[in-house]
């Protein structure tokens, strides 16, 4: 069974979500890009992450589908 990959961001009252595209693949991250609007540190001249999808506060998953939940915080500490 396929499994689906998300990424999030956690952040002081927001949750950032990104999902590989139509491909099914992430772009390449570097922490050098990060910046307010790119808190995922995109790599802008990565092919692969032209088709990626990026949310605020709001979470998607598929039904009786296994997920991969790659989870980080940009200012909150998790305990």
């Amino acid at each position: 069974m396929k499994r689906i990959s998300v990424r999030f961001v956690a952040q002081q009252f927001a949750w950032n979500a990104r999902y590989p595209g139509p491909d099914g693949v992430f772009g390449k991250q570097n922490m050098k890009f990060v910046k307010p609007d790119n808190v995922f540190d995109v790599d802008p001249s990565d092919a692969n992450g032209k088709d990626d999808l990026q949310l605020l506060n709001e979470i998607y998953v598929p039904v009786n589908k296994p997920v991969i939940i790659y989870l980080s915080s940009k200012d909150v500490i998790f305990i």
